[in-house]
Order: C-alpha cells, then structure tokens, then sequence
C-alpha cells in the first residue's frame, strides 16, 4: 500500500512534498530453536557492509531500538530485528524495508494498494 509522508512517518515531515508517499515492504524467517540469533545478526551485518555502500544507522537515544536499520544511498530504509513470539514458541528474524518518499505518477496515491 502507498502510504502517505505527510501524516505517517514524522522525520518525513519537513522533507515530503504535497501528496507523498511511501511504500513499505517486509519478510520474516522463523529461526530454528538451534540456531544463534546473535551470530546469524551479526552475519548479516557483516555480509551487508562489506559488499555494499550501506550505512548503518545508530540509535543514540535511552529506549533506543534493538535492531541494525540501514540506509541505501538512494533513500532506502532496511530494518533488521529478531522479534521473539513467546505466545507462538518461536522467533523470528524480520527485514522490513521502506523506500523514500515520492509523489506517485497517476493514477497512484496514497491508499492505493499496488
């Protein structure tokens, strides 16, 4: 779905022209109980900065969040964070990615599910 800049993502605010959206995607991974989430992080990490010209963001804040967030040189946001379902027995590594904003060509905008 086409989210809109202007009433969702706050630090898009000052940026966003009149009509902006967003799009935002994500995949999950159920890791085996077997498996060490720190070191697959870790992999990850070290797989991306070293055969990319990614930055990784770092929070500074006191509740800052626990995940590595990437930024693409064309505006691409890439969250990577373990999210741990007691309820379901299980956990899961989530890479959310959210493109920058854009003012989409018509027919498209924000609500529009593409």
């Amino acid at each position: 779905m086409l989210n809109s800049c202007n009433s969702v993502i706050e630090e898009f605010d000052n940026e966003a022209a009149p009509g902006s959206t967003y799009y935002s995607g994500l995949f999950v991974v159920i890791v085996s109980p077997s498996s060490s989430i720190s070191q697959l992080e870790q992999q990850i990490a070290s797989s991306i900065s070293a055969n990319s010209d990614w930055e990784q963001l770092t929070y500074t804040h006191e509740n800052a969040p626990e995940k590595q967030t990437w930024a693409t040189p064309d505006g691409f946001l890439v969250d990577i964070y373990v999210d741990v379902l007691a309820d379901k027995g299980r956990t899961e590594l989530v890479v959310r990615v959210t493109s920058p904003c854009f003012v989409p060509e018509p027919p498209y905008k924000a609500g529009d599910e593409i």
